[in-house]
């Protein structure tokens, strides 16, 4: 695939999810000049980031009939990716160290997590694509274009044309739950993607254009085919894991959009590896302060920042 000649276009665009994938997505949608709604059936944005103490009564969600609990975090949780790796690109998540209630910690909580996704939405005027509280029902494709059906706070069924539907309601609503005889296994999986959605942006504009499917099968059976000589299942298929950053800038080179940045890059692997060798401590003894250091050099290049880098720098450590 490769950036089209074909003049750009504006599609009417559905999102489902007011998530941080779904608000990213959103924002990006515009930014490309696409009309965009959003179907949000809780109250506020933030999606998993909302926490509840509540859980549900069939911890395998089996039962249709249960009352449903929209979140999957503890109270204890902290992230496992360093805050400067974990920001967008140009509105970073900057610690607070001047307001009791936030958590400046390297790796914060799952609050500060949502106290950032909030701000997000603020600062990019989000919310007011947002339509709170409704649920959608039913997405089915209609003569080139998507039929979304949707219920609203009461309780009235909405029918309305998309040109196209992005889904952002992620994996952690309900457990995957593999239906074999005698066995119960469950299983997650967490993907973030803010240069995903710049791609799918730009797809739905042609401003990238696709390949033949012929060629996108083709493409298919040969990662299926490194995965098999490797000896990894297909349901890894999406696991990225290492490559992430690799990965990353391959779709950005297809979009035109800028590439992940050195230390982004050198942080996610590093903090992988102490993940794996220093599972307890991982989150709050780390050897790789020149990184630190080159992040928030970068967000004062880039005039991301009210501060000198050395006002963060010297209460991050």
């Amino acid at each position: 695939m490769a950036p089209g000649q074909t003049p750009i276009s504006s599609k009417h665009v559905a999102v489902i999810g007011a998530g941080a994938a779904g608000l990213i997505t959103s924002r990006e949608l515009r930014r490309e000049g696409h009309s965009v709604f959003v179907f949000e059936r809780e109250k506020q944005v933030g999606g998993l980031w909302v926490y509840t103490p509540k859980s549900e009564s069939d911890p395998l969600s089996l039962d249709p009939t249960r009352s449903k609990v929209h979140s999957s975090i503890y109270d204890s949780l902290r992230t496992n990716v360093p805050r400067e790796s974990m920001g967008v690109r140009d509105f970073p998540f900057l610690p607070r160290f001047d307001e009791e209630s936030r958590d400046p910690r390297r790796y914060p909580n799952h609050r500060e997590v949502l106290a950032y996704v909030q701000e997000y939405a603020r600062e990019f005027k989000i919310e007011e694509m947002i339509r709170f509280e409704t649920e959608v029902v039913r997405v089915e494709p209609v003569i080139e274009k998507w039929r979304v059906q949707s219920k609203n706070p009461g309780g009235d069924f909405d029918d309305e044309i998309f040109d196209a539907v992005v889904v952002c309601t992620g994996h952690y609503t309900e457990p995957n739950v593999p239906h074999i005889p005698g066995k119960e296994i469950s299983g997650i999986v967490f993907v973030m993607f803010e240069i995903q959605s710049k791609w799918v942006a730009a797809v739905l504009s042609g401003r990238v254009t696709l390949p033949p499917p012929d060629k996108m099968m083709e493409d298919i059976n040969e990662w299926y085919a490194s995965l098999d000589v490797l000896g990894i299942p297909k349901r890894h298929t999406h696991t990225i894991g290492r490559i992430q950053s690799e990965y990353l800038n391959w779709v950005a080179k297809e979009c035109g959009c800028e590439l992940v940045e050195r230390w982004r890059a050198q942080e996610v692997d590093g903090g992988y590896v102490r993940l794996v060798v220093h599972p307890e401590t991982y989150r709050d003894e780390w050897d790789d302060d020149e990184l630190i250091e080159e992040a928030y050099h970068d967000f004062s290049r880039k005039k991301l920042i009210s501060f000198d880098s050395s006002y963060y720098l010297e209460n991050v450590r």
